[in-house]
């Protein structure tokens, strides 16, 4: 090290105070890598050279990382730089968030000039005074907040950059609230204004932040990611560490947190035996009995109707069709669209699960729409008996129908597992109910008469439409039926 002369002496200055010159001088310019682990610096590299076009960066990144100490000193960094502005810093939950982001600006700070930042009375904000006057309006804050809450409430000055950490364990209404009506707005006036996540993956593959974020981030090339194998600091004894802790290497938890790849959580999941094998084009069978079955969401879920059929000759559940409707929609409109929907068919039952006023009076007298309430006795074992299908490849689902593709993807249960969650995207798993309820009420009985040749053809949309009703052979003695529904 070259000696550091003071104008106030004859001769240089000790090197532990060279030391201490050097490193007030890196702090107050907020060149920071010094703090840094060796692991830490190719993700550093990739903050300091993020695209200019590119409003956002994701960095998937595995355990043991050390994500959130970079995280805290790359928005030391960014106060430091640019003066009279706003960093946020933002988690799943404020407390846990401020709790996390304090005990890491208290230890890195240890070797901060004085004066230059400093903890306000609400423990969510640090001022950096780039003049070292605590009294100067010339500041830029670092704001600590959460997506549990109105991120609104969080802004302060022009806002420069936002971090957001470890969106596994962030609801997907609480991070579509945050991104598109809080934080995304506020980095409108910003002259280079990014949203960085720094984060390990959901827990499940429909969540927003991997059906939206990464798509964009892949196409303006924002994103890198660092698994565990990148991970140079580990020892052979602490990667197998890791790897034991999570439940070894076939493990979801392993594949998700360390190896980034996107998993669905069996845990969390309604249909953890779903796969994408289901969704494929099929036709209707020459005859079987079609049903219709809704479940009604009313004001303040979704109502999901899917038209649906038991192939008998396959033991497969075939769902063919669906609507979808936000809550409150009114009911003549989901009616009319429900007709439509079954137009081209010969409807054996229709099941409903509503108010039993909705189903035996208001639809049947106003509406003329007729519908029976489905069993309910054991929602567990409806909902099992339906995961079971799947497990079993015995449900086909038509790519038409988006709604239940998704629902049985990424329907989730809440944390007691008693109950479905609610979300924006999926309302009360209202999709999943649907499919649900039709597979426990559907009709499983022969379709065909004793002299009719149990055919394996199969007609498409089209030739059901030309068919008159059902399709029964000459001479064939038809079930017996009550209006348009079978007794």
């Amino acid at each position: 090290m070259l000696p550091i002369t003071d104008l106030n002496q004859a001769g240089p200055l000790p090197e532990f105070l060279q030391e201490r010159w050097i490193t007030d001088i890196l702090w107050m310019r907020g060149d920071l890598e010094f703090l840094l682990w060796p692991q830490q610096m190719p993700i550093w590299n990739q903050l300091q050279n993020l695209p200019v076009s590119a409003e956002l960066f994701v960095c998937l990144c595995a355990r043991q990382y050390g994500k959130s100490t970079m995280g805290v000193v790359y928005a030391l960094s960014e106060a430091i730089k640019n003066r009279d502005c706003c960093i946020l810093i933002m988690g799943p939950d404020t407390k846990q968030t401020r709790d996390i982001v304090n005990s890491k600006m208290r230890f890195l700070l240890r070797t901060a000039p004085v004066g230059l930042i400093k903890q306000m009375k609400a423990e969510n904000r640090w001022h950096v005074y780039h003049d070292l006057n605590p009294k100067s309006l010339d500041y830029t804050e670092i704001i600590i907040g959460g997506m549990n809450e109105n991120s609104s409430s969080q802004r302060g000055k022009t806002v420069h950059k936002i971090l957001v950490e470890e969106i596994v364990d962030v609801k997907e209404d609480d991070f579509l609230t945050s991104m598109r009506s809080d934080l995304g707005p506020a980095l409108t006036h910003s002259k280079d204004g990014k949203i960085i996540y720094l984060t390990t993956l959901p827990k499940y593959p429909a969540h927003p932040f991997i059906t939206e974020v990464i798509p964009l981030a892949r196409l303006k090339s924002a994103i890198a990611v660092f698994d565990i194998h990148s991970n140079k600091a580990l020892s052979p004894e602490q990667f197998q560490k890791c790897m034991d802790l999570a439940g070894g290497e076939d493990s979801q938890d392993w594949k998700r947190e360390y190896l980034c790849e996107i998993i669905r959580d069996r845990r969390l999941v309604c249909l953890p035996d779903y796969n994408q094998t289901s969704i494929q084009p099929f036709t209707l069978p020459i005859d079987s009995y079609l049903h219709v079955t809704i479940d009604w969401g009313g004001v303040r879920d979704k109502t999901c109707a899917v038209l649906h059929t038991y192939d008998y000759n396959h033991a497969t559940d075939l769902f063919w069709d669906e609507r979808v409707f936000e809550p409150n929609t009114p009911t003549s409109k989901i009616v009319a669209q429900c007709r439509d929907m079954e137009a081209a068919h010969h409807i054996t039952s229709r099941f409903i699960d509503g108010p039993h006023q909705l189903v035996g009076v208001d639809l049947l007298q106003e509406h003329q729409y007729h519908a029976r309430l489905p069993q309910k006795s054991d929602w567990e074992a409806s909902l099992n008996t339906l995961n079971s299908r799947f497990k079993l490849n015995k449900v086909l689902i038509h790519p038409r129908c988006k709604f239940l593709t998704v629902s049985a993807d990424s329907g989730i249960l809440n944390k007691q597992r008693t109950d479905f969650e609610r979300t924006e995207a999926l309302g009360h798993m209202d999709g999943v109910a649907a499919m649900m309820y039709g597979v426990r009420m559907r009709d499983t009985t022969c379709p065909y008469g004793a002299h009719t040749v149990q055919s394996e053809n199969y007609i498409n949309i089209g030739q059901i439409a030309a068919k008159s009703q059902h399709s029964i052979a000459p001479g064939i003695n038809a079930p017996k039926r009550f209006g348009r529904f079978a007794s």
